[in-house]
């Protein structure tokens, strides 16, 4: 078995790099970039992957594998057919298909509510059947399915939230 000292490891070259899909790979596929917001103080969490369609800014997308080499680690739309963990990805901005980039798997992010509306304090959830937008658990129990908590009373897409940053149940479509 071989390792690499933890010193050794790589990091985010430009804080610009967070927020620019490029045409190529210029980080390993499922790098986590880890920052500080120097205006918030909070910590975000960023995952490196592979754009297998275009992906629009605030909306959820599962991260998933493919076993097509340089595209090991993608987005993909929520919509399953089996129920699964995953983790949930929100990019900040849009991707155009076949692109590298960021998207957000922790931390204060922007990301699109469902219609219904979401009250600030309540989880909320990707469902399988609804691809596009986060839909409110109602409460601010944490579930299996809970991927964030909204951190405003809106309908709107944009709004804030705050991702966990963990697996999450996807429940079948």
């Amino acid at each position: 078995m071989s390792m690499k000292a933890m010193n050794e490891r790589i990091s985010l070259g430009s804080e610009n790099d967070l927020a620019n899909p490029t045409s190529t790979a210029n980080y390993p596929l499922g790098y986590i970039a880890e920052v500080e917001d120097s205006a918030t103080k909070t910590v975000k969490k960023y995952i490196y992957v592979y754009a297998s369609t275009t992906l629009t800014a605030y909306v959820p997308y599962l991260i998933g594998w493919s076993s097509t080499s340089g595209q090991e680690v993608i987005a993909a739309a929520v919509a399953t057919s089996a129920a699964v963990y995953r983790t949930i990805g929100v990019p900040q901005v849009a991707f155009t298909s076949g692109y590298f980039g960021f998207v957000q798997i922790q931390g204060d992010c922007l990301a699109n509510i469902h219609t219904g509306g979401a009250t600030a304090g309540h989880c909320l959830a990707s469902k399988g059947d609804n691809v596009s937008v986060f839909e409110t658990l109602g409460a601010a129990t944490i579930t299996s399915a809970a991927v964030g908590m909204s951190k405003e009373t809106t309908t709107t897409s944009g709004a804030a939230i705050y991702l966990f940053g963990r697996e999450v149940f996807v429940p079948a479509s």
